[in-house]
């Protein structure tokens, strides 16, 4: 699905879902099929376009702005990191 965006490979199909964080902050992730997807806490919820870059790269796309984050599947699992940022951030699928 290059292009519009979502997954390519099996590691990208792997994101579709719903993914909350790890600590029970309530912040969570909606991957779509289509390349669409929302961030954030309810009610406050951000969207997004997403796409799978070959290299275990995601990349958010907003209106203003563009996130490329690394990212791990493993299971019901899935951690990101940026480079520029401290640490991982984990998540755990819900649905």
């Amino acid at each position: 699905m290059r292009g519009g965006g979502g997954p390519s490979t099996p590691q990208g199909e792997a994101l579709v879902g719903t993914w909350t964080m790890v600590g029970g902050s309530g912040y969570q992730y909606v991957f779509r099929a289509n390349g669409r997807g929302t961030r954030g806490i309810a009610p406050l919820l951000e969207s997004f376009r997403w796409r799978e870059e070959p290299n275990g790269i995601v990349v958010f796309s907003f209106s203003f702005y563009e996130e490329r984050w690394h990212f791990t599947v493993s299971g019901n699992s899935s951690s990101f990191y940026n480079g520029p940022l401290p640490g991982r951030f984990n998540f755990n699928r819900v649905r």
